[in-house]
């Protein structure tokens, strides 16, 4: 986390490469991103230059980056984040007919919740984006058990 910090700090718009390289090296291909060298075998993948990635892996290490860190993880357990991968959508973003499917409750907190890799669908349903998963069109399947 402390490498996608940096890398959102120096390179905002390879954020999105470096989180999906990562995203990848785990939930594809189970390597253990806890090792380093997994890390750095994942953004070598992006078209970030090896300069680039020596100022990130730089950057991730200064205490800066630690505390801001610990900023946003403490912002993400207040709004409900729990593990990985786990998204949040400010619920004012989207389209409130949207809701209703996914919730009966009155929602209390001001994000919508997705957790887990076998929720993807939902979240691009929710956002109103394209899914090109093994899931593609389950939103409009009953969720109750077939006997």
């Amino acid at each position: 986390m402390r490498i996608l910090t940096a890398t959102k700090r120096l390179f905002p718009d390879k954020l999105w490469d470096v989180s999906f390289a990562f995203f990848e090296t785990y939930f594809v291909y189970c390597n253990n991103i806890t090792d380093q060298s997994c890390l750095l075998s994942a953004i070598k993948k992006t078209t970030l230059s090896q300069s680039s990635i020596n100022d990130i892996l730089t950057l991730s290490e200064t205490q800066n980056i630690k505390d801001a860190l610990k900023i946003a993880t403490s912002d993400a357990i207040n709004i409900g984040i729990f593990g990985c991968p786990t998204f949040a959508v400010l619920r004012d973003q989207i389209n409130k007919d949207k809701l209703r499917v996914f919730t009966k409750k009155k929602c209390l907190n001001q994000y919508e919740i997705f957790f887990g890799a076998d929720r993807l669908h939902l979240l691009a349903y929710y956002l109103n984006l394209p899914f090109f998963g093994p899931f593609q069109n389950s939103h409009n399947q009953s969720n109750e058990a077939k006997l």
